[in-house]
């Protein structure tokens, strides 16, 4: 999950936190108690897949990181910020 994760962001946090917040806010619209690997596919396709349509989605089950091509940092590499997570009382779990 770490290389996929990793893989994902650059090991950027900008690009993590596009991850993790897309997926919190893909969970809560389909009730949701935990963030899957298909949650964070998704998330990754909506928020950072538009920058990156080269390389492959490493959160799909058929993605093979010893076939993954090193992902190259593009040169004006910015994350900006959707807001905060508004906690509802619910609780969300991370499960590869």
């Amino acid at each position: 999950m770490a290389f996929r994760m990793h893989y994902a962001s650059y090991g950027l946090i900008g690009y993590t936190m596009k991850i993790i917040r897309g997926a919190v806010r893909i969970a809560r619209c389909h009730a949701r108690e935990q963030i899957t690997m298909r949650t964070l596919s998704q998330s990754f396709a909506e928020h950072v897949w538009s920058e990156r349509l080269k390389d492959p989605n490493p959160f799909l089950e058929n993605f093979d990181p010893a076939k993954a091509r090193p992902p190259v940092l593009p040169p004006a590499a910015t994350s900006t910020s959707s807001g905060p997570i508004r906690h509802r009382g619910t609780r969300f779990e991370l499960h590869a």
